[in-house]
């Protein structure tokens, strides 16, 4: 097993190693915290096919942001990891170490806002729009899924994982600048 010990540790390392914790954990609360816009239902004009349209062309655009985010997830995600695996290697020097990991902190953080967030955002605007065209068309597919998982605890986990992960990213980050 191996035991850190903080008063061996350097200051400056020391002091790095905590504001990357810091600064990982300030960006998942930033993520968890941001308002989503909460848009307003107009009164939808549209009728029959151009209505269909409409609400197949919303589901798609929901759809398709979700798998973007999916795919870029798989490499900015993993590129995080791996860079800081790399950062963990005793045959790097200290700079190289402290390099490393702040740069896996900041391509996770700039994948998690540009795409995670941005995807989010769009998608909450995007339902508003398709909760008022299935009033209109007496249906209730997303507005039935919208009100089974109101409040549901799995469902807060589910929207919060990647800022979990962002901050398992941050904790391993710090034990890996203190070495």
């Amino acid at each position: 097993m191996i035991y850190l010990n903080i008063s061996e540790v350097d200051p400056l390392h020391l002091a790095l190693a905590i504001l990357y914790l810091v600064l990982g954990l300030v960006l998942a609360v930033c993520y968890l915290i941001l308002p989503l816009p909460e848009g307003e239902e107009q009164p939808i004009e549209a009728e029959g096919d151009d209505l269909r349209l409409e609400y197949e062309t919303f589901n798609s655009e929901v759809a398709r942001r979700g798998e973007a985010f999916i795919i870029s997830g798989t490499i900015f995600v993993t590129l995080s990891f791996l860079i800081l695996a790399q950062a963990s290697s005793h045959e790097i020097t200290c700079c190289h170490r402290i390099v490393l990991a702040y740069t896996s902190l900041a391509i996770y953080s700039i994948w998690l806002f540009l795409f995670g967030y941005t995807a989010r955002r769009l998608d909450k605007l995007s339902y508003t729009r398709i909760h008022s065209i299935e009033k209109k068309l007496k249906i209730r597919v997303h507005r039935y899924v919208d009100e089974a998982t109101r409040n549901t605890l799995w469902i807060a986990f589910r929207r919060s994982f990647w800022a979990i992960v962002l901050v398992a990213l941050s904790v391993t980050g710090f034990f890996i600048l203190l070495s």
